[in-house]
Formats: C-alpha cells, structure tokens, sequence
C-alpha cells in the first residue's frame, strides 16, 4: 500500500485540534503514514498541540502555510509538504471516526478519488443538526443539480491526481472542494464515495458563525457557474430563487425561535451571498 500523508489546515484550532488528533491517534493500520497540520497563521496555541501528539503518531509535522490566508491555500502548501502518494484530507474542528484511515487507504487502492461518510450527529447537539441536516451521510452530495461533489474535510486522492488537476483554486475562499471534485470528473477521474470511512463532522453554534458561513459559501457559487456553466451547470429556475426570497420574508418570525433561527440563518446567509457573488462575479446566479 502506498504512504499515506493526513494534512490539516489550521488557523487558530485550539480548541478542537486535540479532538481531530486523538481520532487520528486511534486509528489501526499497519501502512506507512504520516500527519501534517498546515499551520495558515494560527495566534493561538495550535502548534504546540500539534507537536504535543509526536509520541502518539508515527510521524506529525507541523508545517508554515501563513503566506496566503485560506485553507485551500494551506492545503495545498501542506499536499506539497507531504511525503505520502495518498493524501487524506481532514479538517481541524471535526474528528475522524474509527477505521477511518483503513477504509479510505483501501478506497484509494482502486480509485484515483475518494470521499468519506459524514457523522453530523456525534458532535453536535440536536438544535445543530435540525438547523443544518445531514449531508454527505447516504452518498456524495449534488446540490447544483451537475456533478457530484465532496467536502474537502472527508477527501482523499492520489497525487498524481492532485497534479492533474492543479490543486485547489486559491482564487475561491470558499468551495475550492467543489469545483476540485468537479474538476477531477471533467479530467476523467472516478470519485467514489467511502460509506466505512467515517468522519464526525462539527458544525458552527454561533449564531452569527452559522449566517457568515452561509453567505461565505453561497458568495462562491457564481464563480463556480461563470467557471462550469458551459459544461452543463445551471441556474437557479426563477421560480424557485423568488419562492426562496418569499419564504424568507415571510418566515422573519422563525428568527425569534431557537429551534429554527439557524435554519433561517444560513437561508438568509446563502440567499445574501449569492446576490454578492453575482455581482463580484459579473454573473447572475441568484
């Protein structure tokens, strides 16, 4: 089996690095692998947690990715760092569940991209989840109605598929996932979900984190359209973006309400973020 490199993008992980390492430290599989956390200008103490764990892992490295902010940025200073032909990727505030490195090494055994389960229960409370639902959980996730797509937290691939597709697009803040996963497809490379690999997932409890969030990723969606739109992706039906402003205007009292404020939240986020996108973007993608 080829070396396996696990990088982290880190920007001030304090608080759930130690979550995202233990769940790596328990992991069985009697490959060569390796940890990288891509430190992208922590301030806190992320670091030294990192290095905290050297006699728990094989091998941890933490390695400076301050120079762009962004965690695809940081990745791909951290995938080129690596030592390893497959990398996995996790994110800093989730935790990778148990057998996950031997079902994402044996996922990238056969295939040239793989994806892992999400666990959007395990570390949230039950507001979180209503608010948010579940995603990646039965299959890789479609949204935009054109090719599947996976987060970067739950990814895996071959470096020579990296390569090929350039890395992440440092020119999107956000949902450079997307567009890697869609990317990969269109240089004919498989993506394949891994339901056995599992990662627990964590999700914004601020209020003000959930609606940021929100409109950041929805900001990002018609640079992907202006990007894909002679490939096959399309826009929104008028229909539905107008229904969507109507239930928003019409559901203001669900603000008042903690059981539905988040839900509301991130509609209100991502209706916001893509009127801004749109316009930053030179594209109409409501």
């Amino acid at each position: 089996m080829p070396a396996v490199s696990i990088v982290i993008p880190c920007l001030n992980g304090a608080t759930t690095l130690a979550d995202q390492l233990d769940g790596i430290a328990a992991q069985k599989w009697d490959g060569d692998w390796e940890v990288l956390v891509a430190d992208n200008g922590s301030t806190d103490n992320s670091r030294d947690i990192a290095l905290s764990y050297e006699d728990r892992l094989p091998s941890i490295r933490v390695v400076d990715a301050s120079e762009r902010p962004g965690a695809y940025a940081a990745l791909n200073v951290g995938i080129r760092a690596a030592d390893g032909d497959c990398l996995l990727l996790l994110d800093a505030d989730d935790q990778a569940g148990p057998g996950y490195l031997a079902a994402m090494a044996a996922g990238l055994s056969q295939h040239a991209v793989v994806a892992a389960r999400y666990d959007c229960e395990t570390l949230n409370p039950g507001i979180l989840t209503s608010g948010r639902g579940n995603h990646q959980v039965n299959g890789l996730m479609n949204r935009y109605g054109f090719l599947p797509y996976a987060g970067s937290g739950g990814l895996g691939f071959h470096r020579s598929a990296f390569e090929l597709i350039g890395g992440f697009d440092m020119d999107l803040r956000w949902l450079s996932d997307v567009d890697f996963c869609w990317r990969a497809q269109q240089s004919g490379l498989d993506l394949v979900f891994v339901p056995d690999a599992v990662v627990r997932v964590r999700f914004r409890e601020n209020d003000a984190d959930v609606y940021r969030q929100a409109r950041n990723w929805a900001s990002a969606e018609p640079y992907l359209y202006r990007r894909h739109r002679s490939l096959g992706m399309v826009r929104t039906p008028t229909q539905v973006w107008v229904k969507e402003w109507l239930r928003i205007l019409v559901r203001v009292n669900e603000f008042a309400r903690p059981d539905r404020r988040k839900r509301y939240l991130g509609n209100l986020g991502q209706r916001i973020g893509r009127l801004q996108g749109s316009w930053n973007n030179g594209v109409f993608f409501p």
